[in-house]
C-alpha cells in the first residue's frame, strides 16, 4: 500500500541535518543591526538584525522548552564549545540552508502563490501581536516579511526535492503492539523476595489496577520499581522483553524475566495497535524523505556560492539576558509554537503552506 507522510518537515527541522562549516569574513563598521553585515552568501549580504532574530528565537525555544537558566549557556556542550556557541552555530547553518534553497528556487522558477503570500502576511501579523517576542528578537514588519517569505520558499524547494520519494511500504512490516509494564530490578542487599512481589504485581494488573497505582505502592522499597505506559514496539525491537512480549495477546498479563535486568510485569494493551503502526510507517517515510533531501541538497550545496561569517560581529549577539518569560497570554502560546518551528525538531501535520515557520524541536 502507498502511504504519504502526514508530517511536513519544515525548514527548521531540515536544517538540523546540515553539518557545514562556517568561515570568517570582513567586519562591517556600522552599528545599526539592519545595515551591519554579519555574513555573505555570494554577493548577498546577511544583516545582523536577521541573524539576531533567528538566534533569539532559538534561545527562546530552549528556555521555554527546557527551563534552562542563563548559566546554562556558558556550560560546555562539547570540548571548548559552549551551549550558546553551539546553538548559534546551528542558527547560522540554518540560515545558510535557507539561502541555498532560496537560490535554488530562483533557478527552478519556484515562487509563492497569492494564497501563500496571504498566509505569510497573517503569520507576520500574528508575530507582531506579541510585544515580548518583538522586543526579544528585535523584529519589525519588514524583517518578518523577509524571513517568513524565505522560509516558505525554502519549504517549497524542499517539497520539490522529495516529491518522487518512494512511499510504498508493506504494512505487515510495521505491525506494532502496545503494552504497559512494571520493571523490577533486583537488590542483592535486600531481604525481600522480589520474585514473590512480582507475582503480586502480576495479579494486581490482571485485576485491572494501573501500573501507576501499583508502582506508587513500592516507592519506599530498597529495590527499584519503574513503570511505563502505552509503550509501542515492533517484533524486531531490541529490548530484552520484546521476544516474549511479542507473543502476547490483548489483555494478557505476563512476567518476563530478563537476565541481568530483573523482571518485566507486562500487560498487553493491544496486540495490533493501528495508531502505532501508522506512526511507524510515517517515521519510515520521513526517514526516506530526509535521506533523499540530504543527498540532493549536498549536490546543490556543492555548486553553491561561498558563505562567510564575520565572527566578531556574530559574537556581539549573546544569550546573557533571558529570552523567555512565563506568561499566560494567548500571544505567548502562539509565539512559542512558532519558535518551535524555526528552531528544530519536530514537524507539523498540515499543508506545506501551513508548515512555514511553525516548529523546532531542538536536537543536539
Amino acid at each position: 500500500m502507498k502511504f504519504k507522510s502526514k508530517k511536513i518537515l519544515v525548514l527548521t527541522v531540515i536544517m538540523s541535518i546540515f553539518t557545514g562549516i562556517i568561515a570568517g569574513c570582513t567586519r562591517s563598521s556600522s552599528t545599526d543591526p539592519s545595515t551591519t553585515v554579519v555574513a555573505t552568501y555570494g554577493d548577498e549580504k546577511l544583516y545582523l538584525d536577521e541573524a539576531k532574530f533567528f538566534a533569539k528565537l532559538s534561545q527562546y525555544s530552549y528556555e521555554a522548552s527546557f527551563g534552562v537558566s542563563q548559566e546554562f549557556w556558558s556550560y560546555k556542550f562539547s570540548g571548548d564549545i559552549t551551549w550558546e556557541e553551539s546553538v548559534k552555530q546551528d542558527v547560522m547553518k540554518r540560515i545558510l540552508q535557507t539561502k541555498i534553497l532560496c537560490d535554488q528556487a530562483n533557478k527552478d522558477g519556484i515562487v509563492l502563490t497569492e494564497e501563500e503570500k496571504e498566509l505569510v502576511k497573517k503569520q507576520v501579523k500574528s508575530f507582531l501581536e506579541d510585544e515580548h517576542m518583538v522586543s526579544v528578537t528585535g523584529a519589525n514588519e519588514t524583517l518578518l516579511e523577509k524571513v517568513y517569505t524565505e522560509n516558505a520558499i525554502a519549504n517549497k524547494v524542499y517539497a520539490s526535492l522529495i516529491a518522487d520519494v518512494d512511499t510504498n511500504v508493506n504494512e505487515d512490516d510495521f505491525k506494532r503492539k502496545k503494552i504497559d509494564y512494571l520493571h523490577v530490578t533486583e537488590d542483592d542487599n535486600s531481604d525481600t523476595d522480589e520474585s514473590a512481589e512480582v507475582e503480586k504485581m502480576k495479579t494486581a494488573l490482571e485485576e485491572g489496577k494501573s501500573v501507576s497505582d501499583i508502582a506508587s505502592e513500592y516507592e519506599d522499597t530498597s529495590y527499584k520499581v519503574e513503570k511505563a505506559s502505552s509503550v509501542a514496539f515492533g517484533e524486531s525491537d531490541e529490548e530484552g522483553y520484546v521476544a516474549e512480549a511479542w507473543k502476547m495477546v490483548t489483555d494478557e498479563v505476563k512476567v518476563i524475566a530478563v537476565e541481568g535486568d530483573g523482571w518485566y510485569v507486562v500487560k498487553c494493551i493491544s496486540d495490533d495497535d493501528k495508531e502505532a503502526r501508522e506512526a511507524a510507517i510515517e517515521e519510515e517515510i520521513q526517514s526516506r524523505e530526509d535521506k533523499m533531501f540530504q543527498e540532493k541538497y549536498e549536490q546543490i550545496k556543492a555548486n553553491g556560492k561561498e558563505f562567510t561569517v564575520d565572527e566578531k560581529v556574530w559574537a556581539t549577539i549573546t544569550f546573557k539576558e533571558a529570552a523567555y518569560v512565563e506568561t499566560s497570554t494567548k500571544a505567548e502560546t502562539s509565539t512559542e509554537e512558532e519558535s518551535k518551528t524555526l528552531e528544530e525538531s519536530s514537524s507539523e501535520e498540515s499543508s506545506q503552506e501551513e508548515s512555514s515557520l511553525e516548529e523546532q524541536s531542538t536536537q543536539q
